[in-house]
């Protein structure tokens, strides 16, 4: 048998004190809709409902609570000053954001707590508009990848990395008879080129690190023409023997017309062994040899790559 719903209005903040089994009123003023449960004519307010869909806003105040067990979709902005607490979801929060528009308001004010998800936040992002502007960014932060900025880049502590140092190790010897050059890191005498115990040709690593690449240049263009020359780095590391090993080396020949020239030694690709960080507390030298030169004044500028991150 078909039932008669009743509809019952008021106004202002009524509430119906009584409803039939059935009965239905609504306050016209709030919007608020009210029915009868049960056979003591008790009053429930419909608030719970499977799927809601609105063309304009849906507002909650600071004390309103909205439950939603199915589906919630708006045309507009679902606004709330608050977020109590996001419950256990199974799919997808988002499945696709079309784009991002630009808000100087806080997307959420504040949350209590968000609880596990065993799935993605967002399966997909179409597009994200350029945004331009000056970011603060608070706490501690990984980044893995390169940094690139066409401004400046300042910070109000330190910065750490693995930074570049030059070394001059200048000199002055016959290279075509000395054989083995130890240069100076250091002011020396030409006898303390041809031992690695003398104190001015061996450095202490303080962090880790490796050479680059080296640059020599002689003083009275004594280079020589087709001359043959070997750059090598040495290393004894702490607790080791104080005799050095040979951690790699760098070749360069010059050609008939190179005796005024600048010869370079590329330790990135080294003739032999492998260019790797001698390590903190290493003693370390580095060593000229030349076949098809003479004696004079050399000028050597290195270029070492120090690991300034083991110091964090």
């Amino acid at each position: 048998m078909a039932s008669t719903i009743q509809l019952r209005t008021g106004t202002g903040s009524a509430v119906p004190s009584a409803l039939t089994q059935g009965e239905v009123a609504i306050n016209v003023t709030n919007g608020l809709v009210y029915y009868g449960s049960g056979s003591g004519n008790d009053v429930k307010q419909l608030e719970s409902f499977t799927h809601i869909t609105a063309s304009g806003n849906i507002s909650g105040s600071s004390t309103s609570t909205i439950t939603i067990g199915g589906t919630l979709t708006a045309g507009g902005v679902i606004v709330s000053p608050n977020i109590s607490s996001l419950t256990t979801v199974t799919g997808s929060l988002l499945n696709s954001i079309d784009s991002i528009s630009a808000t100087t308001e806080s997307l959420l004010n504040s949350i209590d707590s968000i609880s596990a998800t065993t799935e993605s936040l967002l399966n997909s992002i179409d597009s994200i508009s350029t945004v331009t502007g000056s970011y603060a960014i608070t706490g501690s932060n990984v980044l893995f990848g390169n940094i690139t900025a066409s401004g400046n880049i300042s910070a109000s502590g330190r910065i750490y990395g693995r930074q570049f140092e030059q070394i001059e190790t200048n000199f002055s010897e016959n290279l075509g008879t000395r054989g083995v050059v130890y240069m100076p890191f250091s002011n020396q005498s030409i006898s303390d080129n041809a031992n690695s115990s003398n104190i001015n040709v061996n450095r202490v690593a303080a962090v880790p690190g490796k050479p680059v690449k080296s640059v020599i240049r002689a003083i009275s263009n004594t280079l020589g023409n087709n001359a043959q020359y070997t750059m090598s780095y040495w290393e004894a590391a702490a607790g080791d023997p104080t005799n050095p090993i040979l951690k790699s080396a760098a070749y360069a020949i010059t050609d008939a017309s190179s005796n005024k020239d600048a010869i370079t030694f590329d330790f990135t690709d080294p003739g032999s062994g492998s260019t790797t960080d001698v390590a903190v507390g290493s003693r370390i030298w580095m060593t000229l040899e030349a076949e098809g030169t003479g004696n004079g004044s050399f000028i050597v500028t290195h270029v070492w790559e120090w690991d300034y991150n083991s110091i964090m």
